[in-house]
């Protein structure tokens, strides 16, 4: 059996219920953990619990990733989607798309 894993940017508006805030950060570049569901008691709340982690890109601007991988550390989950945006950045500047 192969398990999926995905890394990605919260978008800003995104609903979610915060189940469990992780107070000790060990890494000074990472602003916040938690363990969240996506949704709300209302319409539709997820069943699985992801992984929100906070940090800030180069320019200092607020990225929130989230994402279904609660083994690694938090700054490579953040490590992760810098690299996975690189590749979207390259394609993007090389196709046009």
């Amino acid at each position: 059996m192969s398990i999926i894993r995905f890394v990605t940017r919260l978008k800003s508006n995104a609903i979610m219920d915060v189940i469990k805030e992780n107070t000790t950060q060990p890494n000074p570049n990472i602003l916040r953990e938690a363990v969240v569901l996506l949704g709300d008691q209302k319409t539709y709340l997820m069943e699985s619990p992801l992984r929100l982690i906070e940090c800030l890109d180069g320019e200092g601007n607020l990225v929130r990733i989230l994402t279904n991988d609660f083994n690694l550390e938090s700054d490579e989950i953040s490590e992760l989607y810098r690299k996975r945006w690189q590749i979207e950045l390259f394609f993007k500047h090389r196709f046009g798309k």
